[in-house]
């Protein structure tokens, strides 16, 4: 069982987090990636409690325990998350995102830079109004973001496949059997295990939450990253394939006020696993 807790936001919508790591911690609040969940974070648990973080891991709309929210756009995610750490009652907090969760950063660094006292994006997606975006991301993952503004009913079948493969490890193996060997090695070990889980409790509610998720990354973001205020920090793995190398250099390239950290011989799951104690006592400084 996980420690699933629940914030009721203003329109009446729950919001489920789960707190790890350090009890009484740096606040850091986390944006897990796509199809996932807030179960992503649990192998940072260790190192959360070394650093002294206490990890705010939250699901979004649709997605493991939070209620599905109509018509929802990416710039409405900030008032979410403002709402959850009233909540909490944290003035100032940290933020945290991987993969998919790179965009929730960016718009939280954004609307709400008043609340944040850092921000860290970990091979995050960048816009796909941007062509290079793509330039040299696995062939599966360039067709979710393909197909999901012109046809997303076409998303939503895969997120009914993922749903399959993500309740058999070994179908799950074959289907990530593309990654470079960096990313095979920590998948051998609970690594993946782990993976599936968090993709299933995504997925728990059905497929709506995931594939409304993937419709926001293929439509326009609502701002530019160059209108991004506060510092952020940017990790990138050079062999990533699932958000590749591109993707690192846009924010680089992007957000004024960045700190970059390309890592050569990193890739898309390795990068975090392999340099989570260095991302996160770099955080909170």
């Amino acid at each position: 069982m996980t420690n699933v807790e629940h914030v009721v936001l203003s329109d009446g919508r729950k919001l489920a987090y789960e707190q790890f790591g350090a009890e009484n911690g740096v606040p850091v609040i986390y944006n897990h990636g796509w199809p996932s969940s807030r179960l992503e974070c649990r192998h940072l648990v260790p190192i959360a409690e070394k650093t002294g973080v206490k990890l705010i891991s939250v699901d979004r709309p649709g997605m493991g325990g939070s209620d599905f929210q109509p018509n929802r756009a990416l710039l409405d995610w900030p008032n979410d998350i403002s709402q959850l750490a009233d909540h909490l009652c944290l003035d100032k907090f940290h933020i945290l995102g991987v993969s998919g969760g790179g965009p929730y950063v960016s718009v939280c660094a954004y609307k709400i830079p008043e609340r944040l006292l850092g921000a860290a994006i970990i091979a995050g997606v960048t816009p796909m109004t941007n062509p290079r975006t793509k330039h040299g991301m696995r062939m599966m993952n360039r067709i979710l973001l393909n197909v999901g503004k012109p046809a997303p009913w076409l998303l939503n079948w895969f997120m009914k496949y993922m749903q399959n493969v993500a309740n058999d490890t070994e179908k799950l193996k074959r289907a990530l059997s593309d990654l470079p060997e960096v990313d095979k090695q920590v998948m051998a070990g609970d690594t993946i295990d782990e993976l599936a889980e968090s993709a299933q409790e995504c997925l728990r509610q059905g497929t709506a939450g995931a594939t409304q998720d993937g419709r926001i990354y293929a439509l326009p973001w609502g701002f530019e990253l160059n209108q991004i205020d506060i510092p952020v920090t940017v990790w990138q793995g050079s062999l990533d394939v699932n958000v590749p190398l591109s993707n690192g250099q846009i924010l680089a390239e992007s957000i004024p006020n960045v700190s970059s950290n390309f890592i050569d011989g990193e890739g898309h799951f390795s990068i975090l696993i392999n340099h989570g104690e260095t991302m996160l006592t770099e955080l909170i400084g």
